[in-house]
């Protein structure tokens, strides 16, 4: 069995640390891609593109694998942005807006409860 090239044993060596990355310099996206796929944490890539802009643009397949992951229902709301660039904020975005939507209906099922809850209290 012929022995691993550098190139694949520093992509393993990055993915068992995948959790410290913070900057990937200047390389080109096709050489991180199998490093970034196993990213968990959609903070830490925000950080990545900060760290290293080149990558903006190229990895929309990581922010709609955090969409489909976080957001219910994510394929129903508008998700392609304008600015190829702006998969972060997107996704930001529509994080916000089902935690506006969970907040209200925990809300109304709140509102019912009472009205519910007052309703019992009249009978007894």
């Amino acid at each position: 069995m012929p022995c691993s090239s550098l190139l694949d044993l520093s992509r393993r060596a990055c993915i068992r640390n995948i959790d410290g990355i913070t900057d990937v310099g200047d390389l080109p996206y096709h050489l991180l891609r199998p490093i970034l796929l196993k990213i968990e944490n959609p903070e830490q890539l925000r950080e990545i593109e900060t760290a290293s802009p080149q990558i903006c643009g190229h990895d929309a397949e990581l922010w709609r694998a955090f969409m489909k992951r976080d957001i219910p229902n994510w394929e129903k709301k508008p998700h392609e942005p304008r600015n190829p660039n702006s998969w972060g904020k997107v996704y930001r975005k529509l994080l916000r807006e089902d935690e506006e939507e969970q907040r209200q209906s925990e809300e109304v099922l709140r509102a019912a409860l009472n009205i519910r809850k007052e309703e019992k209290e009249k009978n007894q």
